[in-house]
């Protein structure tokens, strides 16, 4: 998919942002912004492209670094700017379709306080702010702890909602201005290693987001109309992970101890663990519902320590189930 990308200078510094709907953005900066100055010549939103794939758009907002002499930049130096971050990306595109991305360069606005004033009038509104507020929060909830990529992220809604869930991508975007949802494309590029020259020569793939592994793959997309998109073959049967690929992050909820449901029998009843191995995970599920009194629960351990081929793995699973805390697996096999 393509998304649209901006720069923003808040009171402390410039910040790089995406948007699924412009309009959610200019409301939420702008909205009731009584102080934006019309009169102002200087920038304070720099609209960097409506339209870019997001994979791209992704790289550029991770390298985005604010410097005080963006206050006073023009357009050409916003666009060798955007042109430094995508050079990369565009190197990975077919010869003969590089020059189409010519446009993408020439998009570039400014907008000072009116200019962001009468695009806000002239555009369409989105929906009442607590409807729109409404369907934030109810995909926030859904989304809790969860990482989804676009057609997962309606299928879920769908289930939960019960009706047509129309275009979520206004919500979305609201959820990310709150801070409560995260945009990524569904492959990465890995961030860049120290290391000696000649371990540098060949050139590192992106990873995906979904699996973790490497994507050396790239097809022509029709949906971000690069001709060298690429895409994960590992995880293709869950759907295909993109570069371009929306996956949508939710906060992971608080994981709060002591609240490890039903009784440690009821819990360890399916596994078929044999009595020693019930004996040590029910110890286990026992300190995680009832941490040592006055202890931190924040440095309250518990190690399960056995020999290779003890079943050690099979322990774990009841206390997976019942999610009471993070659990860290060592194995020194």
């Amino acid at each position: 998919m393509q998304i649209a990308i901006y720069a923003i200078r808040t009171s402390e510094k410039w910040e790089c942002r995406l948007s699924l709907d412009l309009r959610v953005d200019f409301q939420w900066w702008y909205g009731k912004k009584r102080w934006l100055d019309e009169s102002a010549n200087n920038p304070i939103f720099v609209l960097l492209s409506s339209q870019m794939p997001l994979g791209w758009a992704v790289e550029i907002r991770e390298k985005f670094r604010s410097i005080n002499e963006m206050n006073e930049w023009s357009v050409r130096e916003w666009q060798n700017y955007v042109f430094l971050g995508l050079r990369g990306s565009l190197l990975q595109e077919p010869e003969v379709s590089r020059p189409q991305w010519g446009a993408l360069f020439k998009e570039i606005q400014l907008l000072n306080g009116a200019r962001i004033r009468s695009l806000m009038e002239m555009g369409s509104t989105v929906e009442h702010g607590a409807v729109l507020m409404q369907q934030a929060e109810l995909l926030i909830q859904c989304m809790e702890g969860r990482a989804l990529l676009a057609g997962e992220v309606e299928a879920l809604l769908a289930e939960v909602a019960g009706e047509d869930t129309g275009d979520w991508r206004s919500a979305a975007q609201l959820g990310v201005l709150l801070g409560r949802l995260r945009l990524e494309a569904g492959l990465a590029q890995p961030a860049p290693r120290h290391s000696p020259g000649w371990l540098r020569r060949r050139a590192v793939a992106p990873r995906c987001r979904r699996c973790g592994s490497e994507a050396r793959s790239r097809t022509a997309c029709a949906a971000c109309c690069s001709a060298a998109c690429a895409y994960c073959e590992a995880c293709l049967a869950m759907g295909r992970s993109r570069a371009c690929a929306l996956l949508l992050h939710g906060a992971a909820g608080s994981a709060v101890r002591g609240t490890a449901g039903g009784s440690p029998t009821a819990a360890l009843g399916r596994w078929g663990l044999s009595a020693a191995q019930s004996a040590a995970a029910g110890a286990a599920l026992q300190f995680l519902a009832e941490p040592p009194a006055g202890g931190s629960a924040g440095l309250a351990r518990f190690l399960i320590w056995a020999v290779t081929g003890a079943g050690k793995t099979e322990m774990v699973f009841p206390l997976i189930l019942n999610k009471p805390g993070f659990i860290r697996v060592l194995d020194d096999e």
